[in-house]
């Protein structure tokens, strides 16, 4: 939250990623939780993602979060091409305080640069490193959208990452250690009953010892 005169106000939040729910990833459930957690602490939040099935509104609220859709021209294995995704972009963070980017992303850079250009708090989350099969066009991708990364990264207030451990063999975090907060994911896992722990040891014959899981 802001602190204006001694009082706490509410910011106006844009995530911005290519896929959100009711796709379902890592990265999605993690933007997902966020929107929902920052909207019940009373801010605004918008997420800007991409319409790659057309049964999904363009734009629509729910559970308090908005969510901003752009149109796929075509799609590039689990790339996505939005010709009008940058524009709309540029739209909607004049009417944000703050722009969190969810990385990998190829368009990062130039999202970063339209908001450091509109004076906008920038936040990076990293989320992996691009890995493709091999193969002249997955390696230029793979280059590309981590020199974005990168690029996004320079220009960022902060990029935050899982854990130091991860962020120790990213080939981006590495680069951006000065910019790092680390930041666990919100996760989100309902403490077991007594009923259940004692009809998953009689289910496993796991005894009366302790058990440990992984």
């Amino acid at each position: 939250m802001l602190r204006i005169a001694g009082t706490l106000a509410t910011m106006r939040v844009l995530q911005i990623l290519y896929y959100y729910t009711p796709h379902c990833s890592g990265v999605t459930v993690y933007a997902e939780r966020l929107a929902k957690h920052l909207t019940a602490r009373g801010h605004e939040v918008t997420v800007l993602a991409s319409r790659h099935d057309r049964a999904y509104s363009r734009e629509q609220i729910v559970d308090g979060v908005r969510e901003v859709r752009v149109p796929v021209a075509f799609s590039v294995s689990r790339g996505v091409v939005m010709p009008m995704f940058l524009p709309i972009a540029a739209r909607l963070m004049r009417e944000h305080d703050a722009v969190h980017i969810h990385l990998p992303l190829l368009e990062a850079a130039p999202l970063a640069l339209l908001a450091k250009s509109l004076r906008k708090r920038l936040i990076l989350t990293h989320h992996t490193d691009l890995v493709f099969p091999y193969g002249w066009f997955n390696r230029l991708a793979q280059r590309a959208v981590f020199v974005s990364g990168l690029g996004a990264g320079a220009m960022a207030d902060r990029v935050v990452t899982y854990t130091d451990d991860r962020a120790g063999v990213s080939p981006t975090m590495r680069r951006l250690k000065g910019k790092m907060a680390v930041v666990y994911p919100p996760i989100e896992m309902p403490l077991p009953s007594e009923a259940g722990r004692a009809d998953f040891r009689a289910r496993h014959r796991l005894g009366d010892g302790p058990v440990i899981g992984f």
